[in-house]
């Protein structure tokens, strides 16, 4: 999977590769089904670069918020998605136990 967002895997080591193929899991989770809801970052230059340029990547494709605290201004959009966050329903994912 890891192959796929990066545009020169060929020139890549293997322990880069393994570190490439960690960002898959830190975006879409330890089975690759239950993607993060933002990814939070900062870049040289606000650019898609080095190992957070590949779970940026990653984030991109499947539609997934970024804030990349490069960027001016970065701040409203976050705060904006917070404030949607704590208005809407909270489910926190726990299941309850059966008496």
């Amino acid at each position: 999977m890891a192959q796929a967002y990066h545009p020169a895997w060929e020139r890549c080591s293997n322990a880069a590769r393994k570190f490439h193929a960690r960002n898959c899991h830190q975006v879409l989770g330890w089975e690759l089904n239950d993607p993060v809801d933002f990814v939070l970052c900062w870049t040289p230059h606000g650019e898609v670069t080095g190992g957070t340029g590949q779970a940026l990547r990653i984030a991109q494709h499947h539609g997934i918020l970024i804030f990349n605290m490069f960027q001016d201004n970065w701040d409203v959009g976050f705060n904006l998605y917070v404030q949607m966050c704590l208005q809407a329903p909270c489910d926190w994912g726990f299941e309850e136990e059966e008496a």
